[in-house]
């Protein structure tokens, strides 16, 4: 974080996901960059949660021994284990997927944004953004977190903004998609929209998978097992909150 917790100078908050890369370090440093150009850095937090592919405990992080820190906490971990599908587990985490230890991903993004809101007494507004990977996590994110429901967070009721950047995919929240003609094969140009949605007819709807979650949310309910793992992961987290 770039303000120490209790500073009471923090007025607004800006929690930036990573991308598939996972350095974290780099997407802080830029934020922090962009907020101390536009002279902001004085009442602007900046928070880089880590999504990590390898063991680290509370020591490893901050350079201290197992004795410094009660419990010695594991960080959840998303990454390569033997079993089927493992190079996809990897990188679950930007769908919401379950971690090696069991916490889910939008559990961290969940627990990030009541962190902020419990040690910054001052703070008026949060703002959750992520890029290419960090934007499909935002985006499900949004969708699926009780967080920002109605605008505001859980805890406070602060305003909530959530920005997502250059995603490869989105959930859609109905079954209607863009018709053919929303999706010319040449540029239209910046100004360019279309709003006719329809759901697909047969033989245009991806053999009847075009909603199941990742994409839809369909496959997302009480007997999620018989969906795979993940969808059993988003059904256990939505559960649970």
């Amino acid at each position: 974080a770039s303000h120490p917790p209790g500073s009471d100078a923090v007025e607004v908050a800006i929690i930036v996901v990573h991308g598939a890369n996972r350095v974290e370090e780099g997407y802080f440093r830029e934020m922090v960059r962009i907020v101390d150009e536009h002279k902001s850095s004085e009442h602007t937090l900046v928070v880089a949660p880590a999504w990590g592919e390898k063991p680290c405990s509370a020591a490893d992080w901050s350079g201290g021994t197992s004795n410094q820190v009660r419990g010695d906490a594991q960080a959840p971990m998303w990454a390569l284990v033997d079993r089927p599908f493992a190079a996809s587990e990897a990188r679950s985490w930007t769908l919401g997927g379950g971690s090696v230890q069991g916490a889910h991903s939008f559990e961290v993004l969940d627990s990030v944004v009541e962190w902020v809101e419990a040690n910054y007494p001052r703070l008026q507004r949060i703002v959750v953004t992520g890029f290419s990977a960090g934007g499909q996590y935002a985006d499900r994110w949004a969708a699926l977190s009780p967080e920002g429901a109605n605008g505001v967070t859980r805890s406070r009721g602060l305003p909530l903004r959530i920005i997502v950047g250059s995603p490869s995919t989105l959930v859609y929240l109905s079954e209607e998609r863009p018709d053919p003609a929303c999706v010319p094969d040449s540029d239209q140009g910046r100004h360019w929209s279309c709003s006719n949605f329809s759901v697909p007819s047969s033989g245009q709807d991806c053999d009847a998978g075009w909603d199941k979650y990742i994409i839809g949310l369909d496959g997302l309910h009480d007997n999620a097992s018989s969906e795979g793992h993940l969808r059993h992961d988003i059904n256990q987290y939505l559960q649970k909150s």
